[in-house]
């Protein structure tokens, strides 16, 4: 019988089902358990809040004065929790793989390697283009200064020095590809998002994730407007929090559309809201490998996206949604009501839609590669993991 070695997954934040980085590792970790191979989630939230909170507590008392030093506290701070709790439950002797999420965690887990722990460290590129670049975009990091140099050099040495690196969309990995590394391009991958609780919130568009410029929810709005405007008022579900939301309810107030906007906040197993609603709508300016299109598949919605970064490895134009230009609005209406007003076309694009995550994104076909990838193993290895025969 064939042991494997505990994957320990480091994430540097708290787990929360609003994000995409959690929904991945929540996937990682179910079809793990489910053939048998063991994996602990580490974060830096299992110290004690009593030692932790008052430890953080400097950088949110300095972020209204300078998001500077509450990001360099941020890095410091998580580096140095995340350093202690690995050290507590990482074995000093035995071999172990840590799958890091993000640059701070994987430099955290290399810090380990170096003084002596005998584990790989492995991670997954989740970042758009860049970490660090996308610290500058939000504002919380100035190009050329002290802490942008330092936290290039950071994310230069932990994509040289990991054990492997995975990329979820081509896109990136063409970006940082490493020659002669056991590198690879493996999307992500989703359960199918369960039924919802409650009928509470239902319209025709709903939109997942984080009110922040770069995922443009401006845009969504203005679609609106030029949709009611062509005679179809249809209804937006917002599903998200973050610093915008003011002046995007602001927004919908000055477009004329704030009676069919509806701001739901943050929600708990928000994917289950994708079966309330007949389209997924997206328009972020940049992604990687946005898990939220993945469920949008599962659940058989058509997507409405525009083609930037990662997007078009993931659906096809006018097959299992249609792609929008972030400039052009008002043509983004025109398609819109074509795909909801034209019964064949949305039906069309629903089955298209299930059946390519049936047959590219499933847990059945991408945990594999996926594990296989972590585990640093033979096809063969995670075959005989499938079959139940790991201790």
């Amino acid at each position: 019988m064939k042991t494997n070695p505990t994957i320990y997954v480091v994430l540097a934040m708290r787990p929360s089902h609003q994000t995409g980085v959690y929904a991945h590792v929540e996937a990682f970790a179910s079809y793990a358990a489910k053939i048998g191979v063991r994996v602990r989630v580490v974060t830096p939230f299992d110290m004690s809040p009593f030692l932790l909170y008052p430890f953080y507590g400097v950088g949110h008392l300095a972020k209204p004065f300078s998001r500077r030093f509450w990001l360099g506290w941020h890095l410091y701070s998580h580096s140095l929790v995340l350093r202690r709790q690995l050290s507590k439950v990482v074995p000093r002797t035995q071999p172990s793989i840590v799958y890091a999420q993000q640059l701070i965690a994987a430099d955290a887990a290399l810090e380990l390697k170096r003084r002596g722990y005998p584990i790989q460290v492995v991670m997954t590129a989740h970042f758009n283009r860049s970490e660090v670049t996308e610290w500058v975009e939000r504002g919380a990091l100035k190009e050329d200064d002290r802490l942008h140099a330092w936290m290039l050099s950071v994310e230069r040495r932990v994509l040289r020095d990991v054990d492997r690196l995975t990329f979820p969309s081509k896109f990136v990995h063409d970006l940082w590809r490493r020659d002669a590394m056991q590198d690879e391009q493996v999307p992500n991958f989703v359960f199918e998002p369960p039924q919802p609780a409650s009928q509470r919130w239902s319209g025709d568009l709903i939109t997942i994730g984080t009110l922040e410029p770069r995922k443009n929810h401006a845009y969504l709005l203005r679609v609106l407007s030029h949709a009611r405007r062509l005679g179809h008022s249809y209804r937006l579900t917002i599903v998200g929090d973050g610093e915008l939301v003011s002046s995007l309810r602001a927004l919908a107030m000055s477009l004329g559309v704030a009676d069919i906007v509806t701001f739901a906040g943050f929600v708990p197993r928000a994917a289950s809201l994708l079966h309330t609603h007949r389209v997924y709508g997206h328009s972020a300016r940049i992604e990687n490998c946005p898990i939220v299109l993945l469920e949008a598949m599962a659940a058989g919605r058509p997507i409405c996206a525009a083609p930037v970064g990662g997007i078009p490895e993931l659906f096809d134009n006018d097959v299992q949604g249609l792609y929008w230009s972030l400039d052009d609005p008002e043509g983004a209406a025109h398609a819109l009501i074509r795909l909801l007003e034209d019964r064949n076309v949305y039906d069309r694009m629903s089955k298209a839609a299930r059946q390519r995550y049936v047959q590219r994104f499933a847990p059945d076909v991408v945990g594999p590669r996926l594990l296989r990838v972590v585990m640093g193993s033979s096809r063969e290895t995670v075959a005989v993991a499938d079959q139940g025969e790991v201790a």
